[in-house]
């Protein structure tokens, strides 16, 4: 093959749209007059439901439809029968993810158990092979192993490991008339169309299934599963589009046993522990200046500071964006008292306020370039409403018809070095009129060794409410910052003073202790995609302190449910537990 870009070591074309949110995953779709639906899962692996009861469920506000009724679809095992654990045996249907998830909690059943075969190694098991795939050889293997100069004879064993991909399975489901519209995580989107028109009995050319962006897979998404099954039946008998999101197990939270010291790891106790988080969102009167030169290149200033979250990386992408430019060209400075006032770099404020800023300079002089382009004859936007005119990668446009100018060209035009607008944002009277807060939930499991009263962290896992997500990737990193942080003022961090000359005893980290990464073994956490327009034009709410919050109370949650002692004073110390 010729040519001058196969070859090239060029950027992930889709990269902007996956970190930027842009990428629109299967359950990010929206359509009017949604349901959200849950699967209620069976609690054996083999057996028959006997009796379920749906009546408390049906009765929860903003439940509209409880399915049980599985009998017209045609599954790869039985509807009337349990073939594994976790199977189907009924869809809750609400007007929102909360009802539908709570309504499917109200759902009991009955099941009537069977002794179910999960052990491979099992001797009552056998071997199933698949007609697609028959039993081959070739050849004298035994032959050959006999007649070998060098053998080895092991037995080789593999665990079972799970797949576990950052998206969640999701279908969203829409019928138009007979016809069947899925947006389905789905690594294979010809074969979920033809299982999902055979398990409910249309044309496969009457099912249609679109995805984009698998966020991760690792072979799970292969086949389509009941939930993408589920989803259509339920749309169907609902008569509305419905989505269904697997109800994410993330934490493990079922395995927790309420009564102190059950469970154990040897001779550690275990416990998990969760506690909720809030923060009030801070926001503050910022200036910012933007300016676009004649090389198309753009740069945006304001007076605040970078502790380590990544705010030139972070307001620099909101800037981008107002002014319709690629991230390679555009710059943003900061840490300069000559650029425009910024208040401190502190108690979460630094994103919603200065990134508004930000925003509010950067549409201004967006809005002077389209001024510019429509009021100048030579322009092939002359004319053209304002309203109307996009900008994209540094060309403004207007309807279809091809007509588009650029920053560039603008600029030439009028004989300008460049072009700049200075603005100034704040909350003004917003915090009077409307309670704007980040909310979180943290879950914390730890090992407590009884005889020497050692905590250990084994995991933690975070999920947050903080708006608008700018930065995926610097957002995570700074709640697993806010996270060590926590682990730290939970159990290990304390300033000792001497009360005789008010002298800081411990003033060095020889003696200050902080967690050090065998502290730290296994922490994720993860945002919910939210907006919140009312507080600020971006629609964040601040990171930087709600990540620490809620940290000492699930680990002092989780140390009760291990040793059954409710400890109130921080750092909890070995003395405390033994």
């Amino acid at each position: 093959m010729t040519g001058e870009v196969v070859g090239q070591p060029l950027s992930r074309v889709d990269a902007r749209l996956k970190v930027t949110g842009g990428a629109t995953y299967a359950a990010e779709h929206r359509l009017e007059d949604l349901l959200h639906g849950v699967v209620v899962n069976a609690a054996a692996a083999r057996g028959k439901v006997s009796a379920i009861a749906t009546d408390a469920a049906r009765a929860h506000p903003g439940v509209t439809h409880v399915l049980t009724d599985f009998g017209s679809l045609k599954l790869a095992h039985s509807v009337t029968e349990l073939a594994f654990y976790g199977q189907a045996i009924a869809v809750v249907l609400a007007t929102t993810a909360e009802a539908a998830a709570h309504g499917a909690s109200l759902v009991e059943a009955a099941c009537e158990r069977q002794p179910a075969l999960t052990d491979f190694d099992d001797p009552r098991a056998t071997s199933v092979t698949a007609p697609e795939n028959p039993d081959y050889s070739r050849g004298d293997p035994d032959g050959a192993f006999g007649s070998a100069d060098a053998k080895v004879d092991l037995e080789f064993t593999i665990s079972r490991e799970n797949h576990n991909p950052i998206e969640l399975p999701s279908t969203i489901a829409r019928w138009d008339g007979g016809k069947l519209t899925l947006w389905d995580k789905s690594q294979w989107v010809q074969g979920a169309a033809r299982t999902v028109a055979g398990a409910l009995g249309v044309p496969e050319q009457d099912v249609r299934v679109h995805c984009e962006y698998v966020g991760g897979g690792f072979g799970s998404a292969i086949r389509a599963y009941d939930h993408v099954v589920l989803a259509a039946f339920a749309a169907r008998q609902a008569g509305r589009p419905v989505k269904v999101v697997l109800g994410a197990r993330r934490f493990g939270w079922s395995r927790r046993g309420p009564a102190p010291g059950g469970r154990t790891d040897g001779d550690l106790l275990i416990g998990m522990g969760m506690a909720t988080a809030s923060y009030h969102n801070n926001r503050r009167q910022v200036g910012s200046r933007a300016r676009v030169d004649a090389d198309g290149t753009a740069t945006v200033a304001t007076a605040t500071s970078d502790m380590g979250p990544g705010t030139t990386t972070s307001v620099m992408q909101v800037a981008a964006d107002a002014l319709g430019l690629p991230a390679r060209q555009v710059t943003f400075r900061l840490g300069d008292s000559a650029y425009p006032a910024a208040p401190p770099h502190a108690g979460a404020t630094t994103m919603a306020s200065v990134g508004s800023a930000a925003h509010t300079s950067c549409s201004a002089l967006r809005n002077k370039f389209i001024g510019m382009a429509v009021a100048d004859p030579a322009s092939p936007l002359y004319r053209a409403d304002p309203a109307k005119v996009a900008v994209r990668d540094g060309r403004l446009s207007s309807g279809g018809n091809g007509a588009a100018d650029s920053y560039r060209e603008i600029l030439r035009r009028a004989g300008l070095p460049g072009l700049e607008a200075t603005a100034t944002w704040g909350p003004g009277d917003t915090d009077e009129r409307i309670s704007s807060y980040g909310y979180g939930a943290v879950f914390a499991e730890v090992s407590v060794d009884p005889l020497l009263g050692l905590v250990r962290i084994r995991r933690m896992f975070a999920a947050y409410d903080v708006g608008r997500v700018i930065s995926p990737k610097l957002a995570h990193s700074q709640a697993i910052g806010g996270m060590v942080g926590g682990i730290g003022m939970a159990l290990l961090e304390g300033t000792v003073t001497d009360h005789r000359d008010g002298r800081i005893v411990n003033a060095g980290l020889a003696d200050y202790l902080v967690p050090v990464n065998a502290a730290v073994p296994e922490l994720d956490a993860a945002f919910i995609d939210t907006e919140d327009p009312l507080a600020d034009p971006i629609g964040v709410k601040g990171l930087g302190e709600i990540t620490i919050v809620g940290v000492p109370a699930a680990i002092g949650n989780a140390v009760f449910n291990a040793t059954g002692k409710r400890l109130t004073d921080l750092p909890i110390r070995l003395e405390a537990l033994l």
